[in-house]
Order: structure tokens, then sequence, then C-alpha cells
């Protein structure tokens, strides 16, 4: 059944990987990045998700 299946499954990886960079990709290249990061909620600059190291 594996063999069958691993088209499929392929497939749906790499139009995975192709939604996640093209989703992150603008956020990169329009928003940037800040050389400092606020871990408060309320106030400061906070970077976004995909450029959050940890």
């Amino acid at each position: 059944m594996l063999p069958t299946a691993l088209s499929g499954i392929l497939t749906g990886v790499m139009l995975g990987l192709a939604r996640v960079l093209g989703e992150t990709a603008p956020l990169l290249i329009l928003v940037g990045y800040s050389s400092s990061i606020s871990y408060d909620m309320f106030g400061g600059e906070l970077a976004s998700l995909p450029l959050r190291s940890s």
C-alpha cells in the first residue's frame, strides 16, 4: 500500500512546503527584522513569528 500512496504523500509534503514558504517570504522581505526583541506583549518592538528563533 505504501508504494502506491508514496506519490500522493510526496505531493502533499511539497504543497505544504510551498505554502509555508509562500506565506513566510513576504514577511521576511517586507517587514524586515528588528534587532531588539521585547518579550512584553503590550510594549516595545516584537518580531514576526517566522523570525523568532525560539
